[in-house]
């Protein structure tokens, strides 16, 4: 948790070390970029951000969460973006193994714009869905091992705190903190017993995501 503070208040100063160094940027055509993101740098749990999944059987340090998508300027300040996200978590020496995908559309405005620098605020939702298998559990009805088996979906909504640094023209790189809203509901399944699992909801701030963008 330390980490992911110490993150935000470096994001934080960029904000203002950009925000002190603003020149007018020069009206100029809306640009498209192709942009990858890492996110789930912090500790909590497979899904990072903005996924977040909560199942029974517990968190642990995982694969970040990987994104792809595109991001285009409607106008000099305000760009729309799509994500599509793909994560997956391997525990207890590869007896339990978690799946993730799902979409994230976002608004961003950036209000801080200079050749290098970009700071901008927004939100963005997520739609996902998660499969996870827990191999050979003892006990239950009829005795035995069995897998059990886990399915469902993730619903969430964040709001977006991010900076970006032009290395090149057409080059940036950058972070983003997100402060979110997850809601998940599923079913659990060991042989021929299914039951639902509890629906949960939970809300704060989301772990890092580092971003590369190409723009054309």
């Amino acid at each position: 948790m330390k980490k992911d503070w110490l993150c935000f208040v470096g994001i934080l100063t960029v904000l203002g070390v950009g925000r002190a160094a603003e020149v007018p940027a020069q009206s100029r055509d809306p640009r498209t970029a192709l942009v990858f993101s890492l996110s789930g740098l912090g500790d909590f749990g497979i899904g990072g951000v903005p996924f977040g999944v909560n199942i029974p059987l517990g968190t642990s340090d995982a694969n970040p969460l990987t994104g792809l998508g595109l991001k285009t300027f409607l106008s000099d300040r305000l760009a729309v973006r799509g994500l599509l996200h793909l994560g997956w978590t391997s525990l207890d020496e590869g007896k339990t193994q978690t799946y993730i995908v799902g979409l994230a559309p976002g608004l961003e405005y950036h209000w801080v714009k200079t050749k290098t620098i970009h700071a901008y605020i927004g939100a963005a939702a997520a739609f996902g869905i998660y499969r996870s298998t827990q191999k050979g559990f003892s006990g239950g009805e009829g005795g035995g091992d069995r897998d059990t088996k886990y399915s469902g979906n993730v619903i969430g909504v964040s709001g977006l705190l991010g900076v970006e640094v032009f290395a090149f023209k057409n080059l940036s790189l950058g972070a983003e903190y997100q402060l979110r809203g997850t809601a998940t509901s599923g079913k659990m399944e060991y042989g021929s017993v299914s039951s639902d699992l509890p629906k949960n909801f939970s809300i704060g701030l989301g772990t890092v995501a580092a971003m590369l963008a190409v723009y054309w």
